[in-house]
Formats: structure tokens, sequence, C-alpha cells
């Protein structure tokens, strides 16, 4: 698969992944999961939604593995406040974050740095106007009526995954006053400053944030928000190689199932 290494403290590495390429290892994915994560996927009511959390945790899982030098099952993960996920067990340095919307999936992972990552389909089921007085401020919904029919979902799903990727990189929730942060529309972006005095210094430091553009695929609109000093962007496609992929899954299949007969015997 990769070799798990993030090869410097100022790179992020972005994996995009096609969920429903995957679904033939639903099974799979799901045996490697934690009691809590089957808890959460038996909570989703159509199996669609519930097969791809299950996909995505697993790959989750499968990613940080070899970045780790671990076995994904071995890996414990705690929550933050808002929910935000982290690993706590092995103990390592390293930063990460997912999102995913659809069939499509984006990991973030990071060495030192506090990632946020979100991705969004476009789609027009919902009241642009009414949500845009509720999360952007007076610039952003001037700039928002400024766009044409056309391009107003997209312009407003910009807005709202560079929001969201901010709010992820922090480790808040949709709680925070999501008007204190204002986003550029411009469609690409590359190391962009934004600066968050949260005015709760006993819940979130003030961050310096930048927001990149994540051209993933058509209909979706992505944004990384990374805390600290710029990075370099590293985009990966898993599996990036199909043969050598299902070579290394067989042999955790074949790993996993011995230890099984092992701990069995005794």
């Amino acid at each position: 698969m990769h070799t798990g290494v993030v090869s410097s403290e100022h790179t992020v590495h972005i994996w995009k992944v096609n969920l429903d390429r995957q679904a033939y290892q639903a099974a799979f994915f799901y045996d490697m999961l934690s009691h809590d994560e089957h808890k959460r996927a038996a909570r989703y009511p159509f199996e669609v939604h519930r097969r791809r959390f299950i996909i995505a945790r697993g790959i989750l899982r499968l990613l940080l593995s070899g970045y780790l030098c671990t076995q994904p099952q071995k890996i414990l993960f705690g929550y933050g406040p808002a929910g935000k996920p982290e690993v706590i067990n092995p103990a390592a340095q390293i930063r990460f974050n997912l999102s995913h919307s659809g069939s499509v999936a984006l990991f973030a992972v990071s060495r030192v740095h506090e990632v946020g990552i979100d991705i969004e389909t476009l789609r027009r089921d919902f009241d642009i106007a009414a949500i845009a007085d509720l999360v952007f401020t007076a610039r952003e919904r001037a700039v928002l009526a400024n766009c044409t029919e056309d391009r107003k979902v997209a312009a407003f799903l910009r807005g709202w995954t560079r929001k969201e990727a901010c709010l992820k990189a922090i480790g808040a929730g949709l709680h925070f006053p999501i008007k204190q942060i204002e986003v550029p529309f411009e469609a690409a972006l590359n190391a962009f400053p934004i600066d968050i005095d949260t005015g709760h210094d006993d819940v979130y430091s003030p961050v310096p944030l930048h927001l990149y553009t994540l051209e993933v695929c058509s209909k979706h609109e992505s944004a990384l928000a990374v805390a600290g000093d710029p990075v370099s962007i590293v985009m990966n496609t898993w599996p990036d190689r199909i043969d050598s992929m299902n070579r290394d899954i067989e042999r955790l299949r074949d790993r996993h199932h011995d230890e099984k007969t092992t701990v069995n015997a005794h």
C-alpha cells in the first residue's frame, strides 16, 4: 500500500477513496472495527450509508496502521469535546481527519499539524439563502449574492466546506460561532491564512490556519485547513496500485486468521 512515512513535518498527505468501489470488502473492513464503531454503524437506517461508514473507518485504520507500523485492529481512538477523532494507542505523533460525501471519502494525515478536511456533493436540495443567513458574514453573503444562479450552489458549498474544515482543524463543532470564521470564495486557494480569535481561550486557543483547495473530483467541493505554518500537500488515490493493495490485504487477512487460530488454540 504505502510506506507509512510522512516525509516531513511540513507535509500533509491527502488520500481520496471511492467507497463504493470497495463495497465487496465491507465484511473484511467490518471485522477490523471496534465494538464502538460497530454500534455507530448500526445506527445508520440505510444499508448503503452503513456500508460506506464501515468502509471509511476500515480504510482509515488501514491507512493509519501503515503510518504507525501496527495492525489496524489494534488502533484505539479517542474523541475530543466536539467529536474529533485522535489516536490514543499506540502513542505516536500523528494527526488526521476524514470526511465523506456520497461515495467519495477524503483522509488527511500529518505528523504534527492539526488538520481539518471536508467534502460536499454539489446538490440543490436546500435553501441557500436561509442557511447563508445563519453561517455567513455580511461580506460573505454579499459575495454569494453576486454569483450567478448557475454558480451559486458551488459558491455556497465552497464557503461551507472551508468553514467546516476550519472548525475541524481547531477541534470545534457546529455550536462554535461560525460567523467568527470568514473565508474567501475564490475557486483556488493555496495556504490562504485564516485567523480565528475565538474569545474563549479556555476552550479554543486562537490559532492561525491555512486553507487549501483540493481538486479531487467533479461535482464536489472540498477544502483542507491546517493549523500552523504552510505545508506541502501530497495527493494520493487509494488504492494507488490495485494489485499491490490486494496482495497487502490478503497478507493482513492471513495474519489475522493465524492470530485468531493461535488464540483459540490456547
